[in-house]
């Protein structure tokens, strides 16, 4: 589903497998692709993961160098907050340690030069987990954009970039 105000402006919609679907839109004079992701968690067979970034690969490959680039969901992936070998595409905020998910993620925005968007701002440790039990907490949901294009991104608070990205794009579950 998508917010009535923009339907009119999508002009492409495509899938990949279960886990991605991304649109098109022509906003004014600017073609923006928006991807909502759900990518494999930790622990599942090696096959799902690789099949998952395959798919992102394809899709990233059918934009054009000019067009806008937003990929927001759950990537499954702790960053951490070590930008070492990442400078480029992490801004230094993040939580929980690194794991061989996140380097896909880290892997991923520098093969496509992308930013992570969430490692730019600072914020309280509280609104940058997603998931927590016992003792464990972790960050999994990422906002990926051009490096050029990162002068979009805005420090809002944590509710104003859940209604932006509902407003843009939501997914039926059904």
């Amino acid at each position: 589903m998508v917010d009535k105000d923009l339907k009119n402006d999508v002009v492409d919609v495509k899938r990949g497998g279960d886990m991605i679907i991304s649109l098109k839109l022509v906003l004014d004079t600017e073609v923006v692709n928006i991807i909502n992701v759900y990518a494999p968690q930790a622990g599942l067979d090696e096959s799902c993961k690789l099949q998952f970034w395959e798919h992102m690969d394809e899709l990233m490959h059918s934009f054009g160098p000019d067009e806008k680039i937003i990929i927001g969901g759950d990537l499954n992936g702790h960053i951490d907050k070590d930008r070492r070998g990442y400078v480029e595409v992490h801004g230094g905020y993040g939580v929980g340690e690194r794991n061989e998910e996140g380097t896909s993620v880290l892997d991923f925005a520098t093969a496509y030069d992308l930013s992570i968007a969430n490692t730019l701002f600072t914020k309280r440790e509280e609104h940058l987990i997603i998931y927590k039990s016992g003792q464990h907490s972790s960050q999994i949901d990422f906002f990926l954009t051009r490096r050029s294009d990162r002068w979009m991104c805005k420090d809002f608070p944590r509710s104003k970039n859940l209604e932006l990205i509902m407003r843009l794009t939501s997914i039926n579950s059904n």
